[in-house]
């Protein structure tokens, strides 16, 4: 690998921990204000993990969710790149085994796990593959991975989750899905997936009222948008029309005739022409003239 990508790379981890070491204090009351997300996740590792397994935690952050698994699994540790990730972890859990380590340069020598715990870690990752190759050093032949990861297509949803200050806010992040995870899988452990499940993420409801009213003001945002250009187009027309028939003699007569044949089509309309009173007074007076001659 050239020295430069090296360098690129080592400064976009850095970005990243010093983003991460920045954010430890409010993670989790971020987590308790998104808990149903996390809440579902416990509850799929607990129904994936059996009790008394040795568990590795790759990218536990504070260790919450480590912590929620020793109950079952004593024999836990936790592993993390953020040194204020893993201070903030053994604050709260004085007794539980958070280390600092680097997932993707992991030591060797180090003991193996029944499972390894991947969640929503992928995603910020320089190098997937290279990482999955560095769980083998912890992994023995009936070693389980348990990756959880957003889907891709949440993207969209996430970014305006962030925008209203619904979500913990997060660096960007690579996307991968189902089938890239698959093949990276494949050519790290040479083992082949059969079975993907995808988890139903319930939102809290202020958080739906938020995003129909959002989609609700783009719609009639849109649709005042549109009634304006139609109206600009129109006048457009109407003035263009205006002009010809300024320069035209006998048009504008043509078409208030064209106007008045348009409206007696229709037998249910009634046509009142009104004429100034001196008109008539002047017919009068021209007809008076003809009968006296």
């Amino acid at each position: 690998m050239h020295p430069w990508r090296l360098t690129a790379k080592a400064m976009n981890k850095d970005r990243i921990k010093d983003f991460f070491n920045g954010i430890a204090p409010e993670r989790d009351a971020w987590r308790k204000r998104n808990s149903y997300y996390h809440d579902d996740i416990k509850g799929f590792l607990r129904f994936l993990i059996p009790a008394g397994c040795s568990v590795l935690d790759v990218g536990c952050a504070t260790g919450e969710t480590t912590s929620w698994l020793a109950k079952d699994n004593p024999d836990i540790r936790g592993i993390d790149f953020s040194p204020a990730m893993i201070a903030e972890g053994l604050r709260k859990y004085p007794g539980l085994d958070l280390k600092v380590e680097d997932a993707e340069t992991l030591p060797l020598g180090e003991r193996s796990y029944d499972y390894i715990v991947i969640s929503d870690l992928v995603g910020y990752l320089d190098d997937v593959q290279i990482f999955l190759s560095s769980l083998r050093e912890r992994s023995h032949p009936k070693t389980k991975l348990v990756i959880t990861t957003y889907n891709y297509l949440w993207e969209p949803l996430l970014v305006l989750a962030e925008r209203l200050k619904l979500k913990m806010p997060n660096p960007m992040q690579n996307w991968l899905s189902d089938s890239d995870i698959e093949n990276l899988l494949y050519l790290a452990w040479g083992i082949k997936v059969n079975n993907v499940e995808l988890k139903d993420v319930s939102l809290p409801e202020s958080m739906e009222r938020t995003i129909a009213k959002q989609a609700e003001a783009e719609r009639e945002k849109r649709a005042v948008i549109i009634n304006s250009e139609g109206e600009l187009a129109a006048a457009s027309n109407v003035a263009k029309a205006a002009e010809i028939l300024s320069v035209a003699p006998g048009a504008l007569h043509l078409r208030t005739l064209q106007a008045i044949n348009d409206i007696s089509s229709d037998q249910s309309n009634t046509v009142l022409f009104v004429t100034p009173a001196e008109i008539l007074r002047a017919f009068d007076g021209f007809t008076k003239k003809i009968n006296k001659e």
